[in-house]
């Protein structure tokens, strides 16, 4: 992921862990879950309604 948004892994590795201060998620899993319960991203239907 770093190498292809030019971000060193540190950087990357920084916002991983602000996810999961801000969602209150110990691991990757469960900031996938947060994310699905509270709908990030947008649904692929809702998006192309809205948009």
């Amino acid at each position: 992921m770093a190498a292809r948004l030019y971000l060193s892994r540190a950087t990357v590795k920084t916002h991983i862990h602000q996810i999961f201060a801000k969602t209150g998620s110990r691991d990757r899993p469960q900031a996938i879950v947060y994310a699905h319960q509270h709908g990030i991203p947008p649904e692929a239907d809702s998006a192309k309604r809205n948009g």
